[in-house]
């Protein structure tokens, strides 16, 4: 079982709450920040920066119709 903890936060060292945890509350909040940091990993993750490709085509297509590319003979 828990013991009572100070409200006032200022006071209270985080080892002191710690030793005040029993075991399976030391696991449980083991486990919670463990979820909370691969959520914020996951959430934060920056893939890879790609590479800008050259744009092959300058003129924007006006329709949706397929077009043909002439090449000169």
């Amino acid at each position: 079982m828990t013991k009572s903890i100070p409200l006032r936060q200022a006071d209270t060292e985080p080892s002191q709450i710690w030793k005040q945890l029993d075991a399976d509350h030391q696991r449980r909040a083991l486990q919670l920040l463990a979820r909370i940091a691969l959520n914020f990993l996951t959430a934060h993750a920056v893939s890879p920066p790609m590479e800008d490709l050259p744009c092959l085509n300058n003129e924007a297509t006006r329709s949706y119709e397929p077009t043909t590319l002439h090449a000169p003979r």
